[in-house]
């Protein structure tokens, strides 16, 4: 809900704005056409908030709540369907309540997005800017896009985002295949492919660095440099928190420094304001993956990993602040666990291997979100126990009432 709210109510916003400044010292340049227009905003806003569509909006997220109306979302869509009246059957009706409610957000604000692009784009119809199929069809495109829901590859995007696409593309190949040896733990590992390659295409266009290698094949350049250009706005007042040590990565990999940071309760992904820490990792990525970087970045220079000599500490940072950032997710928790495991930290295969018995919790990160804002402590699996110990205890860890135990 706030990722969909920050990246559609504040971010589209701000980058139109941004476009709309753009596209007009590229018309003073080079004498064309406007094609953006800072107007537009105003437009855009006023459709977005307008009460009617809020009401309509907030029908239709109901509708779907109550199962009215079936979940269009490809990657909630793909969870199996199981024979009512089973114990899985009824084990996915309790799911559903949870992807539906997830749906229902979604459905929430792709209504909002829809209207304010479709009163901007119709004031750019008015400036003489015609919309190639349709206004509302664009609108709705933009809306799709905006919730990360987007064609795994869509022409004019980008060759940087559309090679991502195609990467996941061929990933979710194997969670399709006939052999179940191969299927099954592909499915497991990556239950979700569309959301997450999106929300790593978004935080790729908002970086300066990826959006300008973006550049190239991308059909709608001046949206493109107006991303690059809020990025750099977000990422420029960050960088003294970030060597100072006030923006954290993932917590480092050697143990001593691992262990320090969490007696000191100090949560990675989180960026200090005043006495106190907030996790950027569920806000949009065009905030996420920024400070991500500049946490990565921070963390290599302190740990000393990269040097002036060795050179390209920032573009080596970004490319695994991106991947390790994105396997931090939700979507990719289990695939993240085994990329630590595979670095060799303790305890990780063990939260591996629970992520399949973790699929049958309901509510199961509703649960560990609550159970993160309840906990006072950073609470970890006690490596010492064997492993079918440490297993149980990442599924408890998940649970509250039961992580401190």
């Amino acid at each position: 809900i706030i990722a969909n709210y920050q990246g559609t109510g504040i971010m589209k916003p701000i980058v139109d704005a941004v476009a709309g400044g753009v596209d007009a010292t590229r018309a003073i340049l080079t004498g064309g056409e406007r094609t953006r227009f800072t107007g537009e905003v105003l437009r855009y806003l006023k459709g977005y908030y307008n009460p009617e569509t809020i009401k309509t909006a907030s029908k239709d997220a109901w509708s779907v709540l109550k199962g009215a109306i079936d979940i269009a979302n490809v990657d909630l869509r793909s969870i199996p369907n199981y024979k009512p009246g089973t114990f899985l059957g009824n084990t996915e009706k309790v799911i559903q309540v949870y992807t539906r409610a997830l749906e229902s957000m979604d459905v929430f604000f792709h209504k909002l997005t829809s209207a304010g692009t479709k009163a901007q784009l119709d004031y750019r119809a008015s400036k003489g800017v015609s919309t190639a199929g349709g206004a509302q069809k664009k609108a709705d495109e933009i809306a799709t896009k905006e919730l990360f829901r987007s064609p795994l590859t869509v022409d004019g995007e980008g060759k940087l985002v559309n090679a991502v696409g195609q990467v996941a593309r061929g990933l979710q190949h194997y969670t399709y295949n006939e052999n179940p040896i191969v299927r099954i733990p592909a499915k497991l590992t990556l239950p979700f492919i569309r959301t997450p390659t999106n929300i790593l295409k978004t935080g790729l266009e908002y970086n300066p660095l990826s959006g300008a290698l973006n550049l190239y094949g991308n059909g709608n350049k001046t949206e493109q440099v107006a991303k690059m250009i809020v990025g750099a706005s977000m990422i420029a007042p960050m960088i003294t928190k970030g060597l100072s040590g006030e923006i954290t990565f993932g917590y480092p990999t050697d143990p001593a420094a691992r262990e320090a940071q969490r007696a000191a309760n100090i949560p990675e992904y989180s960026v200090k304001i005043g006495d106190n820490w907030y996790s950027y990792a569920r806000m949009h990525p065009s905030i996420a993956f920024n400070l991500a970087m500049i946490g990565a970045v921070s963390q290599a220079v302190h740990e000393n990993k990269y040097n002036e000599e060795k050179g390209g500490a920032i573009a080596q940072a970004l490319a695994i602040s991106s991947l390790k950032f994105l396997s931090g997710q939700a979507y990719l928790k289990s695939l993240g666990n085994f990329m630590d495991a595979m670095q060799g930290e303790e305890g990780k295969m063990a939260q591996f291997v629970s992520n399949v018995p973790q699929q049958l919790v309901p509510f199961r990160a509703m649960l560990s979100w609550v159970n993160r804002l309840m906990s006072e402590n950073q609470t970890k699996i006690d490596t010492e126990k064997g492993f079918g110990s440490q297993v149980l205890q990442s599924i408890m860890l998940q649970i509250p009432g039961l992580s401190d135990d």
